[in-house]
């Protein structure tokens, strides 16, 4: 299922944001895990987000869905309008 961004990978790469090469070794990195396939949009995301450390941005994903695995419970129920979230974003 491919994710709607209002943005494209392509667009970052050009503005130089973020190189083909980096993106390239995220996907190769990833390929051996065939659930684990990612649109090149998530994988420029990740590395923006990682300050385009490729090593970093591994260890991110790593960690990311061992916690999900290990954690489900604050992966579920992600409604931004429930009222658990609406009370614990409150500042008093």
């Amino acid at each position: 299922m491919a994710l709607p961004y209002e943005f494209k990978a392509a667009d970052v790469i050009k503005e130089g944001r973020c190189s083909q090469e980096h993106v390239n070794e995220i996907k190769k990195w990833l390929k051996p895990a065939p659930l684990l396939q990612m649109q090149d949009e998530l994988i420029v995301l990740l590395l923006l987000s990682c300050e385009n450390d490729v090593e970093a941005s591994k260890i991110t994903l790593k960690n990311y869905f061992r916690i999900k695995k290990k954690a489900p419970e604050l992966f579920s129920n992600q409604d931004i309008d429930h009222a658990s979230l609406e009370k614990a974003s409150q500042v008093s």
